[in-house]
């Protein structure tokens, strides 16, 4: 059942940091209910609760072989444990099909391991690096940075209504804040965008909770080929192209107003997030 009281949560405020300054972006909220429900849970929470490990600057062109090493390290540790061995690695050769390959065994680990906190850690860095890798790699070939920040809370998590699927869209926008995903699995943009054609039916999961997870984005971002790819993929889609359920994108939270009370331009914007390194703080009002 939708939330009934009156929307009036209006403004995410961000303070980001870098070794000299803190500054403050302003994002104004959409007034539907997820973005307001999402505003409730952000309300309760600060940033102590924002996943450890995880580095939330995303997509920036860069070497990504201090990544692929780790990557390729942490693989051999986890073959010491895990009963079905990692057999792929890290193939700049093929990028996408390497991670793509990779990508399989952390569905299905994450699932038998959830209580083991140490391997869960490890389970959990093995997909923030695949992921990583995925954005760099595409910001270093394409010649532009993807640039997003990606916070994770640790939230409780509300169903999404079926009215509010419409919301869902693949197009990004520079200063969009959106809903993150949430799930273990990979949702249809995902498997588009990384023309994942090997997914497992049971790791195709829509997005269909609403949890604190959410990006910042400094770039913009189109699909138009989503319909071939549902198609030619041969993929096993939990639902038809048509269904609303099928959740292809994000659902879009607000839009970025001002940062330090100045208005907003790209290019001194985009320079001040790449030189921040660190979430301050944020407030909900």
């Amino acid at each position: 059942m939708h939330d009934t009281r009156e929307l009036t949560i209006n403004y995410y405020t961000i303070h980001l940091k870098n070794d000299i300054k803190q500054y403050q972006f302003v994002y104004e909220l959409e007034l539907h209910t997820p973005a307001q429900l999402w505003a409730d849970m952000m309300m309760t929470l600060d940033v102590s609760k924002l996943r450890a490990g995880l580095d939330p600057w995303r997509g920036r062109s860069q070497d990504l072989s201090s990544m692929t090493d780790e990557l390729n390290n942490l693989i051999s540790e986890l073959n010491l444990w895990i009963p079905d061995k990692i057999t792929a690695s890290w193939d700049s050769a093929n990028p996408k099909d390497s991670l793509n390959q990779l990508h399989i065994h952390f569905p299905d680990l994450e699932k038998i391991y959830k209580k083991d906190l140490i391997k869960r850690g490890q389970l959990a860095r093995y997909n923030d690096l695949i992921h990583g890798i995925e954005q760099a790699y595409h910001a270093t070939v394409s010649g532009k940075d993807s640039l997003r920040l990606l916070l994770c809370p640790v939230s409780p998590r509300a169903p999404i209504m079926n009215e509010d699927y419409q919301l869902f869209s693949p197009e990004i926008h520079w200063g969009d804040l959106l809903l993150h995903y949430p799930h273990v699995g990979r949702h249809p943009l995902e498997l588009c965008l990384n023309n994942d054609r090997a997914c497992p039916q049971d790791q195709i999961v829509p997005q269909h909770e609403i949890s604190a997870f959410h990006t910042l984005r400094f770039h913009d971002q189109g699909l138009r080929n989503f319909q071939d790819f549902y198609h030619k993929s041969k993929l096993v889609w939990p639902y038809a192209l048509e269904d609303p359920r099928l959740a292809v994108g994000y659902i879009r939270l607000g839009k970025l107003i001002s940062v330090d009370h100045n208005a907003v331009d790209r290019d001194t914007i985009n320079s001040i997030v790449n030189s921040c390194s660190s979430v301050a703080a944020w407030t909900i009002d």
